[in-house]
């Protein structure tokens, strides 16, 4: 993206204190040594698969099912989707299919080689956003109404330990929705975005805007964890600052702090 739209936010000269101390090639044999393949163990006990220190990050207008399979077929071993708005996936058509559930086994050539798969969503609304993140878990399963009543209120989140649910807390076989890939598929990790910086994402409250209102982020985190079945990890998008104040930095680490406590299973942070 070009900086010179409305939409785009021009490059920051901030830069993480101690950063520039950093060594990259020390660093990366430092993980070789610790990890053999450079991976973080708990990482993969979270998401199998995963076994790279890298992964394609999710990027909007581009990191759709065509381009997560390029990635992987030069071994990317993990893929994050754009993010996707709360508000179009519980609307139901145009804002599910964004996503390419629905498109999964049929038009493009992914289905299981596109696994693992975050599915990364963004928004304003905790409720919102707790219902949008179970219907990408639960792919659909089922009627819109019903994850609508969830996040407006005429319903509550759903027991799983209720086996008429499509997901089980316990890990159990999921029912897959009509026209799933065979053998049915999930998102791997739902990943929350609070760090996308653009313009009209901010003045919607929704992405890096929560840099600005820390306890409306954990919120959002809290509904997220809360609503997501225990053995879906849950993962958080952060962006360090928008500058260098002492309030940003102090925010960030409010956010960072309270995503651990919840249970989030990592951090992506962009400077």
């Amino acid at each position: 993206m070009a900086c010179h739209g409305n939409n785009a936010t021009a490059p920051s000269p901030a830069v993480a204190p101690g950063v520039e101390a950093v060594d990259p090639d020390a660093f990366a044999s430092d993980l070789g040594r610790r990890w053999p393949g450079g991976v973080d163990p708990r990482v993969t006990a979270l998401v199998p698969g995963f076994d790279a220190p890298f992964f394609q990050a999710g990027l909007a207008g581009y990191s759709d099912a065509a381009m997560r399979i390029v990635a992987r077929r030069h071994g990317a071993p993990f893929c994050v989707t754009e993010a996707l708005l709360d508000r179009m996936l519980l609307g139901g058509g145009r804002g599910f299919d964004k996503a390419d559930l629905e498109l999964l086994a049929e038009a493009l050539p992914c289905g299981r080689e596109d696994q693992p798969l975050s599915g990364q969503i963004i928004g304003s609304d905790p409720d919102e956003m707790a219902a949008g993140a179970l219907k990408m878990i639960e792919q659909a399963a089922r009627p819109d109404r019903d994850y609508r009543a969830l996040a407006y209120g005429r319903d509550r989140l759903p027991d799983y330990r209720d086996t008429r649910w499509a997901v089980r807390d316990d890990g159990g076989p999921a029912t897959p929705r009509p026209g799933a890939p065979e053998g049915g598929s999930s998102f791997a990790t739902i990943d929350v975005n609070l760090a996308c910086p653009v313009k009209k994402i901010d003045r919607k409250a929704r992405g890096g805007h929560w840099l600005s209102e820390p306890e409306g982020a954990i919120d959002i985190l809290r509904a997220v964890r809360q609503a997501v079945p225990r053995h879906i990890p849950c993962t958080v998008k952060l962006r360090r600052a928008y500058d260098d104040t002492a309030e940003m930095a102090a925010n960030f680490e409010r956010i960072f702090d309270a995503a651990y406590e919840l249970g989030y299973a990592w951090a992506t942070v962009h400077a």
